[in-house]
């Protein structure tokens, strides 16, 4: 006996499905995995179920939602899977994830079900934020697409109003030869000569500061990462820091030497974060400090960012040491694409060489 709307469907995983499709009160639902959403096995199970589902609608309830949950209940699963996935980095991306979903996101929508979240409801916030750059509005579709698209793969909505919110066109940032009037090598030693220099404003950071500093500047690694190190992901004998494939943008272990400038300080950690005692939300005002303590020449309302060391160091390993382009790509921690990089392995002797090249020519 067939059921109109209702047939088996076999899964890219093997397993078989019951999918349901309905008309009722003049609306037009969807199809619907009813083995996900109630464990149906059977067309008979489905059609029984059917029956319930309709008699919900009826009643205004609604019947792919039983337990009520709210959007805040589907960020901070979200949230806590992704961190505990890996997904998320909990100091940098799920941090900002969460305190852009408090700050903007959970006071006006963060009590609706989904499924009563509107296209207005978008809007209001988007024009409350018109003063923001596109890059921080752009978040809301960037925190909300991902929660919706799964619920409608469970069946739960019928549509991702989400999508209709348009992903604003945001600048690339400028060459640094627009924006910098000194050249790279005369920004990198102006940069190195005021490190040494540099007053923290609470004397018990000047030299966790000092240090940190050096380590991005002779580095050029992304400071996110930094600043999750651990002694544990030092190796003294070996001169080498390995960061962890679970905190690193590529997912994979990154080794770099250690600076000369930074190895005493980093023998006297005992244990845990290199740099206990710096907030990742604060290195950006101590970076721009650093920058004016330097006398960086830039051109009129442009900016020197903490990213911009590692073009730095490309430039000059490049132009003024002459270390090979792909090298000095692999120093910055980049995935090389195609046929390389599957054949092209530079080991960690390659990259100190590399750096130590980079160095002098810094230090001089």
């Amino acid at each position: 006996m067939g059921y109109k709307g209702i047939s088996k469907k076999k899964l890219k995983d093997g397993s078989d499905a019951i999918m349901v499709r309905f008309k009722y009160l003049g609306k037009i639902y969807p199809i619907k995995n009813f083995t996900k959403l109630f464990s149906c096995s059977t067309e008979k199970q489905a059609f029984d179920k059917l029956q319930e589902v309709k008699l919900s609608i009826r009643n205004n309830h609604d019947p792919f939602n039983p337990q009520g949950k709210r959007l805040n209940d589907y960020f901070y699963k979200r949230y806590d899977e992704n961190i505990a996935n890996g997904v998320w980095k909990k100091n940098t991306t799920a941090k900002q994830s969460k305190n852009y979903y408090e700050t903007v996101i959970k006071k006006p929508l963060g009590h609706k079900k989904l499924n009563k979240i509107t296209y207005s409801n978008l809007s209001d916030i988007l024009k409350s934020l018109s003063h923001t750059k596109g890059m921080y509005r752009n978040n809301l579709k960037r925190i909300l697409n991902p929660i919706f698209r799964e619920a409608i793969k469970r069946g739960e909505l019928d549509k991702n109003i989400i999508e209709l919110i348009e992903t604003e066109k945001v600048d690339k940032m400028q060459k640094l030869t627009l924006r910098a009037i000194d050249n790279n090598l005369v920004i990198v030693k102006k940069l190195y000569n005021a490190i040494g220099e540099y007053e923290a404003q609470y004397n018990y950071l000047k030299g966790e500061i000092n240090i940190f500093l050096y380590l991005i500047l002779l580095s050029a690694h992304r400071y996110g990462e930094l600043i999750q190190l651990t002694k544990e992901d030092v190796y003294i004998d070996r001169d080498l820091i390995i960061s962890p494939a679970n905190i690193t943008k590529t997912k994979e272990d990154y080794h770099f030497p250690i600076p000369t400038e930074c190895l005493e300080y980093i023998k006297s950690v005992k244990s845990g974060l290199l740099f206990p005692s710096l907030k990742y939300s604060a290195i950006y005002g101590i970076f721009q400090r650093l920058v004016v303590n330097a006398g960086i020449k830039l051109y009129k309302g442009k900016k020197l960012t903490v990213h911009d060391t590692r073009s730095l160091m490309l430039n000059i390993m490049i132009r003024h040491c002459k270390v090979d382009s792909m090298l000095a790509d692999t120093c910055l921690d980049h995935k090389q694409s195609g046929v390389v990089e599957h054949y092209l392995d530079f080991t960690f002797k390659d990259k100190k060489k590399a750096f130590k090249k980079y160095w002098k020519k810094v230090q001089t």
